[in-house]
């Protein structure tokens, strides 16, 4: 690089990171969330020489994040101009890192939704009808047409995650494509058979 080369990190304060943890309902229906962090901030009528009239604070920052429906684990939100305010230097930018709170019931793969359904070993052989609940609220009704065992599943397409579009118009054209769900299933193994049980 040539030697009068300044680079941005030169004339502006280092990012801060903070993590916002959600549930899977708030990456699902989109949510407003607040973080609230300290900032280093340089205040006064001479900021380049502190001391001269300047102020310097730890300054209390609360600021509302809009999760959007779709949104994931990792997700990088930046907010120009909302880290540290340093002497000398352009203000930092905060950076938001979206993460998730497992949920009890549902497992997220991408923009698919997975549901284990607990059922056993005889409505498993006799591929019995179960309902269950997706995770907004729906509840259907299934039942398969041949015995179930620990590889079989079902999907419904359309019926998983929102997937997350940055289209600002989106949101007018009524758009929402979603990926699927897929039910799969966790067979309760008897530890131990009653004769009555082995005759039949």
């Amino acid at each position: 690089l040539h030697k009068d080369f300044v680079s941005d990190k030169d004339v502006k304060a280092k990012d801060m990171r903070l993590s916002l943890w959600c549930t899977l309902n708030e990456f699902y229906y989109g949510s407003k969330k607040t973080v609230q962090y300290t900032r280093f901030s340089v205040t006064g009528s001479d900021l380049f020489q502190i001391g001269l009239g300047a102020q310097v604070s730890n300054e209390r920052v609360v600021k509302e994040i809009d999760v959007l429906p779709g949104m994931r684990d990792g997700t990088m939100m930046r907010f120009t101009g909302w880290g540290n305010n340093p002497a000398m230097k352009r203000k930092g930018d905060l950076i938001v890192i979206l993460r998730r709170i497992d949920h009890p019931n549902y497992v997220r793969n991408g923009h698919d939704l997975i549901y284990r359904h607990k059922i056993t070993l005889k409505q498993a052989l006799c591929a019995a009808p179960i309902t269950f609940e997706t995770l907004d609220g729906e509840i259907i009704k299934y039942a398969s047409d041949e015995v179930i065992n620990p590889n079989s599943c079902k999907v419904f397409p359309g019926k998983g995650m929102p997937i997350y579009c940055d289209d600002p118009l989106s949101p007018l054209l009524h758009k929402e494509d979603r990926g699927n769900f897929i039910l799969k299933f966790q067979i309760e193994m008897p530890s131990s058979l009653s004769d009555e049980q082995r005759i039949e």
